[in-house]
Formats: structure tokens, C-alpha cells, sequence
């Protein structure tokens, strides 16, 4: 019998598919579970990326470990239908109440044991917060890193817009968002193409250009940032929260002692994790730094 540390792709299901929201709107999802029967406890990651589009190879650490895997895109981006002020919308006003939504549809899967876990570093770190504000009662615990204080993070620190947090926004919007599409289109998914387009999902403003119009640190950057008592007096399951002391977006580190330290008071269980490293250290794959 195969171990539980050597799964190859031709040992798991892999399914590349929508879940349907209670609006009707379609969140775009790729899922990974053993095919030997049973039910597992699920690793959740939520992002604007490609976590619709997630590798076998990033999933396969999580099946080793007994987990099963779905990664789903944020509304609006990748191929999950949406209509959106600007892309990265950190707010979630929707985003939140969906993440939310296929918390519980992956609890009702026939693999699932009802136990989820949400992780992920940045952009993955964010919406993590977001969801578990909304108490899904099957979300059990979240694993959030790399992410900062809106402004403070990706504003204008010292007052000008860093160069590389401008590139970051315009090629994760107009490259690697697009690139994750095109791989789910290979794979024999033609309704992304019929999505991506369309009416169905729709950015109102550029990130970038959502940047350039708010200079200061105005009621726009204040509605952004997580570090926020309104919404983390909502969070209360187990979190881990993990920072970079090296971080290249802005001061992340301090942003992360300010939330655990003020702002995590309904929290019963949660951890802070501080370390040497930059931003990417925290990634999920081979690459990621083992804690």
C-alpha cells in the first residue's frame, strides 16, 4: 500500500470547476483529494492569483501531510466571475461572504471530514482575515503571512509609490492573474474563456491606477488595511500569524505585532511567528522556509 508521503498525480482526484455562490456568482476552484476512500481534513488557499490554477506540486506537500487541497480565486480575478472596484480589492466586501460560502461547500464534499484550514502568504495572508470574520462554522484555524497596514504596505511609504510595489500591481494584475486563466483554458475550460470578458467579470479600475489616486493616507487606505478592531474583534478561531523581519513591502513585521498584540483580543488560540527573511520566504512550495 502507497505510503502517505510519496502521492503522485495519478493518486489524486483533481477537479477544475466553480462553486456557486447564493447571488448566483460563480467562484472559479481547482480541488486535489486522494483517491483512496475516506474523508480528509482540507487546506483552503484563497487568493487573486492562480490559486484556482494551483500546480499539482504545491498541493502534494498538503496531500503527504493528509490533507486534502482547493484553491479558489478571489471574485473578480482569475476565472471566478465577479464585479469589482479594482483588482486586489482588499475590502472583500464580497470576498469575504464567499471565501465564506466555499468553506462551507468544500465541508459538504463527499472527501471532506468537515475540518478546513485556510493558509497562505500576502495576497493569500489577507483574505484569510476577511473570511474568518465571517464565522463559517466549518473554518477551524488560519495560517496568515506576509501581509501588512494597507497604506503602510502598499502605499507610499516616506511618501513616494515604491517602483517595485508598481510593477508587483501591474504585472500580478495584467500577467500572472491572466497566465493562471490560460493554463485552466488548456486544461479544457472553456467557460473561464467565456467568463473572462465578459460582464460577468468586470474591473472597474486598475489597482495601479487606484494607487496613484490616493497619495495620502486617506478614508480609501483606512477601509484596506486588516489591521482594523471593527473587523478582528470579529475573528475567533486559532491563528497563526507569521512576519518577516526583512520584508520589502513596507513595515509587514510591526503591522503583524499590532494586530496580535491590540487587535486579536477575541482570539483564544493564535501564535505570532517573527523570523529573518523577505516577503517570498513565506510561499507556499519548495521554497517556502520549513517552521
Amino acid at each position: 500500500m502507497k505510503s502517505a508521503e510519496d502521492f503522485t498525480e495519478a493518486d489524486v482526484f483533481r477537479n477544475i470547476a466553480y462553486v456557486t455562490m447564493k447571488d448566483e456568482t460563480r467562484i472559479a476552484y481547482i480541488s486535489y483529494c486522494p483517491k483512496k476512500s475516506g474523508r480528509y481534513p482540507t487546506v483552503f488557499l484563497y487568493d487573486p492569483y492562480i490559486a484556482n490554477s494551483t500546480p499539482f506540486e504545491i498541493a502534494k506537500e498538503f496531500l503527504d501531510a493528509g490533507y486534502a487541497f482547493v484553491g479558489a480565486n478571489l471574485p473578480g480575478t482569475g476565472c471566478s466571475e465577479g464585479v469589482i472596484d479594482f483588482w486586489h480589492e482588499q475590502r472583500m466586501i464580497k470576498g469575504g461572504p464567499y471565501g465564506a460560502e466555499v468553506v462551507e461547500w468544500i465541508a459538504r464534499q463527499p472527501w471532506s471530514d468537515g475540518n478546513i484550514g485556510m493558509v497562505g502568504n500576502s495576497s493569500a495572508g489577507q483574505p484569510q482575515f476577511w473570511v474568518a470574520a465571517e464565522r463559517p462554522p466549518h473554518l477551524r484555524a488560519i495560517v496568515a503571512s506576509g501581509f501588512g497596514d494597507g497604506y503602510e504596505f502598499l502605499g507610499y511609504p516616506g511618501g513616494m509609490l515604491p517602483l517595485l510595489e508598481g510593477a508587483w500591481a501591474i504585472d500580478s494584475e495584467f500577467v500572472t492573474g491572466p497566465r493562471g486563466a490560460e493554463w485552466r483554458i488548456n486544461q479544457g475550460d472553456t467557460e473561464c474563456a467565456n467568463i473572462r470578458g465578459s460582464d460577468r467579470q468586470v474591473i472597474k479600475t486598475s489597482f495601479f491606477d487606484a494607487w496613484r489616486n490616493h497619495p495620502l493616507k486617506d478614508e480609501f487606505w483606512d477601509s484596506e488595511t486588516l489591521v482594523s478592531k471593527e473587523l478582528i474583534d470579529r475573528v475567533t478561531v486559532p491563528s497563526m500569524i507569521i512576519g518577516a523581519w526583512q520584508e520589502a513591502y513596507g513595515g509587514a513585521a510591526m503591522a503583524n505585532v499590532r494586530m496580535f498584540t491590540h487587535f486579536m483580543q477575541n482570539v483564544k488560540n493564535k501564535k505570532l511567528v517573527l523570523m529573518n527573511g523577505d516577503h517570498g520566504i513565506m510561499d507556499l512550495g519548495p521554497v517556502a522556509i520549513a517552521l
